[in-house]
């Protein structure tokens, strides 16, 4: 879910059918949803840009879950961001990167791709950052914060058996790439 950097517009999910399509919500107590991307595929987990200029988001129309950008208001052609799967896209707090859970894989990774957003967007760079197994998942939205320093995370660990889901504080990712 995301808000316009002029606050006035909400961005987030609806599901109808089993379905999952971005809307677009008023933040002025207007009632109206406006419909961003909906089609026959699953489009879901919203991330706006901090500029306000990129939207990220997560579809299934390729036969599985990958994470795509396009310009917003505007939602020009889109730029896939993720390769064999990638899943709650986050932004950088500066926008030049984002970050994704990849789908692909024996292992999923926190992965951060460079983006470039100049007159052609492109994907640049792709790193892995460090294994998400052990984290939860969301559905539609995302479980996991970047810090502003972009290299510091916020994320829900799974419980052990008998324990409950805790927010940890994920300090140096390289550490856990590692160990």
């Amino acid at each position: 879910h995301a808000i316009t950097p002029d606050g006035r517009t909400g961005i987030g999910v609806v599901i109808e059918a089993g379905a999952f399509d971005v809307v677009a919500v008023p933040l002025d107590g207007d009632t109206r949803m406006d419909t961003v991307l909906a089609s026959r595929y699953n489009e879901g987990w919203p991330a706006l840009s901090p500029d306000g200029r990129w939207l990220a988001y997560e579809s299934d129309e390729s036969g599985r879950n990958e994470v795509y950008v396009r310009s917003w208001p505007a939602l020009g052609g889109k730029v896939q961001v993720s390769q064999s799967g990638g899943a709650e896209p986050a932004w950088s707090r500066d926008g030049h990167e984002l970050f994704y859970r990849s789908g692909g894989g024996a292992e999923p990774m926190l992965v951060a791709a460079t983006f470039d957003a100049g007159p052609n967007p492109r994907v640049r760079s792709r790193t892995p950052l460090f294994s998400v197994a052990s984290y939860e998942f969301a559905t539609p939205h995302r479980n996991y914060d970047p810090f502003p320093d972009g290299r510091s995370f916020a994320m829900v660990r799974q419980g052990r058996p008998g324990q409950l889901a805790e927010v940890v504080y994920v300090q140096n990712p390289k550490a856990l790439l590692h160990p």
